[in-house]
C-alpha cells in the first residue's frame, strides 16, 4: 500500500465524516480537474446574456437620445422655447 493524503474538512458531514483518504494519483487527478484545459474560454454567458438567447434583442435596449434627462441649461432653454442643443461636448 501506498502513501496516501488525508484531507481533514473544516465541519463536520451529516454523516460524521470528518476527513477522506486519497491516493496520491486520485488526488492530482481531482486537482487536475479544476484547471480549465489551454486557450479555453473562462467566461461562460447563460440565460438572456448567452449569445443566441431567445428575447435577447429586446432585453438590452438602449435608451434613446430623446429619453435622456434634461441639463438643467436644457431646461432653462425649453422655458424660453428653444429646442435642446444636443450634446454639450
Amino acid at each position: 500500500m501506498g502513501m496516501g493524503l488525508v484531507l481533514e474538512f473544516k465541519r463536520v458531514f451529516t454523516d460524521g465524516t470528518t476527513h477522506v483518504l486519497f491516493e496520491p494519483d486520485d488526488f492530482i487527478a481531482r486537482l487536475a480537474a479544476l484547471f480549465p484545459r489551454p486557450r479555453a474560454h473562462l467566461v461562460r454567458y447563460h440565460g438572456l446574456l448567452a449569445a443566441n438567447a431567445h428575447g435577447c434583442a429586446g432585453a438590452a435596449k438602449h435608451k434613446d437620445v430623446r429619453e435622456r434627462p434634461m441639463h438643467a441649461s436644457e431646461h432653462r432653454g425649453a422655458a424660453q422655447g428653444r429646442e435642446p442643443s444636443g450634446h454639450r461636448r
